[in-house]
């Protein structure tokens, strides 16, 4: 038996403003700080150095590949250089890869280890840069592109 009053009474408990939605909003507008910095950065360095020290495992090259992913991403919409960058970073993981495959272990070959070094570097670069929320837009945008089947083949 539900009155006027008792419904009056629910609705006002239902939609309560959420405290730290302001927060949220804030995240998304203003750029990373130096330790936010380092926290998206360290795993890329420490993966990089740790392929290339022959101790790499599937985890490194999957951050790699996020990493140069995300950069590539963003390298679309800023100068066709730091996309070809990125793009070559992308064939040295697909080779990468086919020789993991082939000898099962994860190793650079000398050009690969270059562009993916420098993509890196667009990388870190880009997190000095970009907010929250264009990061967070990258990274959907590589998930769509994964998801709809946009996946490059290794590349010989």
């Amino acid at each position: 038996m539900n009155t006027q009053h008792r419904q009056a009474s629910r609705a006002k408990r239902r939609y309560q403003a959420d405290p730290t939605a302001i927060f949220r909003v804030l995240g998304r507008v203003q750029t990373f700080t130096t330790e936010e910095q380092t926290q998206l950065n360290l795993p890329v360095l420490l993966s990089l150095d740790s392929i290339a020290h022959g101790k790499g495992t599937e985890e490194d090259f999957h951050t790699l590949a996020a990493a140069v992913n995300v950069a590539m991403v963003c390298a679309e919409r800023i100068d066709p250089l730091v996309e070809k960058t990125c793009t070559d970073a992308r064939d040295a993981l697909m080779r990468m890869h086919a020789r993991q495959m082939k000898h099962g272990t994860w190793a650079f070959d000398g050009p690969g280890y270059t562009a993916i070094k420098e993509a890196s570097d667009v990388y870190q670069q880009l997190t000095s840069l970009l907010t929250g929320g264009q990061l967070k837009e990258a990274m959907q945008e590589c998930m769509s592109r994964m998801e709809a089947g946009e996946v490059m083949e290794v590349v010989q």
